[in-house]
């Protein structure tokens, strides 16, 4: 008789992303295969990455150059919400630097 086992259920993505992996093993025992018997068909375990899902605050990239000054000698320069960019419900910086 060959059987499959169910799967385990598998390990939630974390909420911070220290691990980028989930995965979920299945066990050939439902009967275990004695006396000549085959073993479970497919495979014993299943992984997958997490990083698509993990929620991705925004952080400031560096800096630009500063500007040429204008007619009233005023010079600019920015910063973006790059590094990272939000991603998967993260929030954007909001302030204005």
């Amino acid at each position: 008789m060959d059987t499959t086992a169910p799967s385990s259920e598998a390990v939630s993505c974390p909420e911070i992303c220290f691990s980028q992996r989930r995965s979920r093993l299945r066990y050939c025992d439902s009967p275990e295969p004695k006396l000549g018997g085959k073993p479970c068909e497919g495979e014993r375990s299943q992984a997958e990455d997490c990083s698509s899902r993990c929620t991705v605050h925004g952080r400031w990239g560096e800096w630009s150059s500063w500007g040429i000054c204008n007619a009233d000698c005023v010079s600019v320069r920015q910063r973006l919400c790059n590094n990272p960019p939000p991603r998967n419900g993260g929030r954007p910086l909001q302030r204005r630097l």
